[in-house]
């Protein structure tokens, strides 16, 4: 046999073999190899931002702040507990991808018609349309146009106490209503209300206390019957709204009703 052709066969056989080899430790890495995630950057620097604030038409539509600079609370159009996955998502939008271009390239007057403005800090972006191919939608912001994952456009389009943590409870071990202790404790269990009415004081001498245990710490609410419907206070200082048929199961239906202050 012509030793350049056997050569050149045994060189072959190499190259295949080196490439097997990779292939094969890329599955048994689990694609991390091959399938790694595009690394998201950042926007502007922000280390840990403390205002967040939703513009529409420049009016201030949605607010929050952050308590302790640990718990995100809505602070606008009204104080209530918030729900921090949700709020995250708003701060995702000061990262992104690869994609995006200097805002001379596109039609801005087109993309950004109406656009809602989200202000995280100091720091600004613009909401624009969806980019019909890859239904990406267009934020304006450094002076640049990028495409992100159209996230918050729906989370702002849902109801309006979709950012709020409307979670009374957590697992209740105990109660007490009144002075009678109950024993379908589980009922109080992952209590849920319907929404978060604004703070009001109390009228004196209504309403009656709700001592009970969850996750193994006491806390202490107030339930009242009101024109509007059946109220929670609780100790985190914000009043929750039960539905009607909430309120039965719980055995608040039959409180007298207290007028509003």
């Amino acid at each position: 046999m012509d030793d350049s052709i056997s050569g050149g066969v045994k060189i072959s056989n190499v190259a295949l073999l080196v490439l097997i080899a990779a292939l094969g430790a890329g599955i048994l890495l689990d694609g991390q190899v091959y399938n790694k995630p595009t690394p998201m950057q950042t926007i502007y620097p922000l280390n840990s931002a403390t205002s967040i604030e939703v513009h529409f038409d420049n009016q201030l539509i949605l607010g929050f702040e952050k308590k302790d600079q640990q718990q995100w609370l809505q602070s606008t159009p009204i104080a209530a507990p918030a729900q921090q996955q949700r709020v995250q998502v708003l701060l995702d939008t000061n990262k992104h991808g690869q994609r995006y271009y200097p805002s001379s390239a596109l039609p801005t007057e087109d993309i950004f018609k109406e656009p809602i403005t989200l202000k995280l800090d100091k720091a600004t972006y613009e909401f624009g349309s969806v980019e019909p191919v890859s239904k990406l939608r267009y934020v304006r912001a450094n002076d640049r146009i990028y495409l992100q994952p159209d996230s918050v456009i729906p989370l702002l389009s849902a109801a309006s106490n979709a950012f709020i943590d409307l979670k009374v409870t957590a697992q209740v071990q105990s109660i007490k209503i009144g002075d009678t202790p109950l024993a379908q404790a589980d009922l109080w269990s992952n209590l849920t209300a319907i929404d978060v009415t604004p703070k009001k004081p109390k009228l004196p001498g209504t309403g009656i206390n709700v001592n009970l245990v969850q996750n193994s710490k006491p806390l202490r609410l107030t339930a009242v019957h009101t024109d509007n419907g059946y109220v929670i206070s609780s100790e985190n200082g914000f009043d929750y709204t039960l539905s009607a048929q909430a309120a039965k199961s719980l055995g608040l239906d039959n409180l007298p009703v207290s007028s509003n202050p």
